[in-house]
C-alpha cells in the first residue's frame, strides 16, 4: 500500500512539473514579453532582457527594439546599450522609423536619426570607444553636414568633460575640417 500511495505521489508531481513546464514553454514561444515583465517585477534584469531579446528575434520590429534601449537605459547597462543602438541605427527600417517620429515635431526639436545617432556616439565614449564614436559621428556629418543636432555637437555637449586632453584634441581638430558655420563656430568656443 505504501509503495501504491509514493508510486501516485511521484506521478502526480511529474504531472505538475510536465504542465508547468510545457505552460513556461509555450508562455516563453507566444508571449515573452510576458515573461519578460513578470522577472522584471521580481528583479531579475539578465532574466527579463533574455525574454525581451527573444520577443525582438522573434519580430525584428523596431519598436521591440526601442523596448530594448529603453529597458537597458533604465538599468544602467552600456554594453547592452551599445549594442541595441547600434542594431537600431543599422535596422532596415530606421529611417522609415525615425520619419514617422519626427513628424510629430516642432520645427526646432531635434530630430530623431540625429538624437539616436548622438546618443550612440556618447554610448561609445562611455564604453571606453572614443575612436569608435568620432570615427561613426564624421561618418554621419560628411553625409548630412554639419548641423545644429549632428552627434560631434552632442559629444561635445554631453561628453567633453569625460574626455582626456589628446581626445579634446582630435574632437578639435575634427570640427576644423568642416566648413565654418554658427555651429562650428560655437563648437569650437569650448576648446578655448
Amino acid at each position: 500500500m505504501k509503495k501504491l500511495i509514493n508510486k501516485t505521489i511521484v506521478i502526480t508531481i511529474s504531472a505538475i512539473v510536465c504542465i508547468v513546464s510545457a505552460v513556461f514553454g509555450a508562455l516563453c514561444i507566444f508571449a515573452p514579453t510576458s515573461i519578460a515583465s513578470v522577472f522584471e517585477d521580481m528583479g531579475c534584469y539578465k532574466q527579463s532582457m533574455f525574454f525581451y531579446e527573444m520577443k525582438y528575434e522573434q519580430s525584428n520590429d523596431i519598436d521591440d527594439l526601442i523596448v530594448l534601449i529603453d529597458k537597458a537605459y533604465g538599468n544602467g547597462d552600456e554594453d547592452g546599450l551599445e549594442e541595441y543602438l547600434s542594431s537600431l541605427i543599422w535596422h532596415k527600417n530606421f529611417y522609415k522609423y525615425c520619419q514617422s517620429q519626427d513628424a510629430n515635431l516642432s520645427a526646432n526639436d531635434m530630430p530623431t536619426q540625429d538624437y539616436f545617432v548622438g546618443y550612440y556616439a556618447t554610448v561609445l565614449i562611455d564604453n571606453g570607444k572614443f575612436e569608435n564614436a568620432l570615427n561613426m559621428s564624421k561618418s554621419y556629418v560628411n553625409k548630412f553636414t554639419y548641423t545644429e543636432f549632428n552627434p560631434i555637437r552632442t559629444i561635445v555637449k554631453e561628453s567633453f568633460n569625460v574626455l582626456t586632453a589628446e581626445q579634446k584634441e582630435q574632437l578639435k581638430q575634427t570640427i576644423l575640417t568642416y566648413e565654418q558655420n554658427a555651429f562650428v563656430l560655437e563648437d569650437l568656443n569650448k576648446f578655448n
